[in-house]
């Protein structure tokens, strides 16, 4: 197993969270962009927040 530090793992949640916020407010200009872009947000927020949980 590769050694993580959990640090990093708290700024990729944040940034999974910010990602999410701006998808949202760019859905309603270009769905196009903002839905996809929501989804990457929640994808990263739940691989982190299950890492930080997991330890």
């Amino acid at each position: 197993m590769e050694k993580t530090n959990k640090q990093s793992e708290k700024i990729f949640l944040g940034l999974g969270i910010i990602t999410i916020i701006s998808g949202v407010f760019l859905a309603f200009e270009n769905p196009t962009i903002g839905i996809p872009g929501s989804i990457v947000g929640a994808w990263i927020t739940f691989d982190n927040f299950k890492k930080i949980k997991e330890k």
